[in-house]
């Protein structure tokens, strides 16, 4: 299914890239990559960030996750009974 909507969207794209894009080819080719560059970019700034030359991010987030209390457990049966 995935392949089928694939070729649905991505065929007539490239079609008209390849026919009509003429002296503008790059651009419509800029304009497709973007997107998908720009996601790219703001996960490695985002890794760049936390592992930066001091990694205060990890130790940051190493604490917080430290402080938080984990949520025990809540037992509703008392003890030696049995319910079926």
């Amino acid at each position: 299914m995935t392949l089928g909507q694939g070729l649905v969207i991505a065929y007539p794209v490239a079609y008209f890239t390849a026919r009509y894009g003429g002296r503008r080819k790059g651009l419509f080719l800029v304009l497709l990559i973007a997107p998908f560059w720009i996601s790219y970019m703001m996960r490695m700034l985002a890794w760049v960030n936390l592992l930066g030359w001091s990694a205060s991010g990890i130790r940051d987030l190493a604490d917080q996750i430290r402080r938080e209390t984990l949520p025990r457990p809540s037992y509703s049966r008392t003890r030696g009974s049995r319910t079926a």
